[in-house]
This record gives structure tokens, sequence and C-alpha cells, in this order.
């Protein structure tokens, strides 16, 4: 087992091709949500439309894989939370500018990516429950930091 742990995940070329498949994966789940539903989460924030990636048991295995060499943490939670963090950043900033007169449709947005994240965690994670915690403050932290003052200002206006 040593023999492998050593041929394998100590290669540099093939760690990279892991962390690569784990953020082209990631980014692909985040980016095929469907186009209509981004605004229409006031309705119904439990039933979201978006589209798996259709190797996501591939990324099953490579996480049970990873855990039995003990390198899921190194591997793929950070690697994960990194794209996490920059993906939501990387979106909050653009509907920022996109939404800028309708911050309520922002917030929207917001909480339907934490409700997408609380579903992937449960249908990907299922046995890291720990882990959630972390993925959501992350998810939380990209989409609104930085946009509080702007996002009062509605409810401000409102009272």
């Amino acid at each position: 087992m040593h023999e492998y742990k050593a041929l394998v995940f100590e290669n540099a070329k093939i760690m990279l091709n892991i962390t690569e498949s784990i953020r082209y994966w990631i980014n692909y789940e985040r980016s095929k949500r469907c186009a209509p539903c981004v605004y229409s989460f006031e309705k119904n924030l439990t039933s979201l439309i978006r589209e798996s990636h259709p190797k996501r048991k591939l990324i099953l295995s490579l996480i049970e894989i990873l855990a039995n060499y003990s390198l899921y943490s190194p591997y793929f939670l950070q690697t994960y939370v990194e794209e996490t963090r920059v993906f939501y950043t990387s979106e909050s900033d653009r509907l920022a500018t996109e939404l800028q007169d309708q911050p309520r449709t922002f917030l929207i947005n917001c909480e339907g990516r934490l409700v997408e994240e609380r579903e992937r965690n449960a249908e990907v994670l299922a046995i890291y429950e720990n882990d959630w915690p972390t993925i959501i403050k992350t998810t939380e932290k990209a989409l609104l930091e930085d946009r509080l003052s702007w996002l009062s200002v509605d409810v401000v206006e409102a009272v």
C-alpha cells in the first residue's frame, strides 16, 4: 500500500491532474445551473434545477480513494474550499454590478446558491458532515463580503 501511495500520490503530475479535475468538476456543476432559475428562487428555494456532472460518481470514488490514503483534506477539501471561494467571489462581483439596482434579487440569488451548496454537500460529502460548515461559510463570505452596506440600503429604503 505504501508503494502504491508513493508511486501515485507523490507524483506531482498525477496530483496536479487530480486537483485540476476537482476544479473542473465543481466549476462545471456550479456553472450548469439553468439560466431561468438564477433569479426565480423566491417561489421554492428547496427545488433548484441544476445539472450534475455526468461523471460525478467518479468524484465520489476519488474522494473515497483519497480518504483511504489520508489525502482527502489536503487534496480534495482544500481544493474544493479554495475553488468555492474563487467561484463565488467572482459571481458576487459580477452580479453586484449587473444587479446594482436590485439588491433583493442579489440576495435571492445568494440564498439559492447556499441551498445548492447544502444539497451538493449532502449528495457528495455525505460522510464528511464536519466539513459542511467550512464550505457554507466560505460560500457566504465569498457571496456577501463587502456587500452588506449596499444590500442594507434596500432595507432602509423600505422602512
